[in-house]
């Protein structure tokens, strides 16, 4: 069984616009990037910045950066 390039589990920064959801029992975050609203697990987010117009980067493994689309 293959695992995937090493590169693959690399962190790699996405951008938002902003945070549509962020409730603690959630398993995952909900994100504004670029108009599409995409979910990330919060197991994969190794870190996140907001500045104080709502918008930010996150941290993910660009193995989901890919699936997502936001490569």
């Amino acid at each position: 069984m293959s695992w995937g390039k090493k590169e693959d589990y690399e962190d790699v920064t996405v951008e938002f616009d902003e945070v549509m959801r962020d409730e603690k029992e959630d398993a995952a975050v909900l994100y504004n990037c670029s108009g599409e609203h995409v979910w990330l697990p919060r197991s994969q987010i190794s870190h996140e910045d907001v500045s104080s117009d709502g918008s930010g980067c996150v941290c993910i493994p660009r193995w989901l950066a890919r699936k997502k689309g936001l490569d």
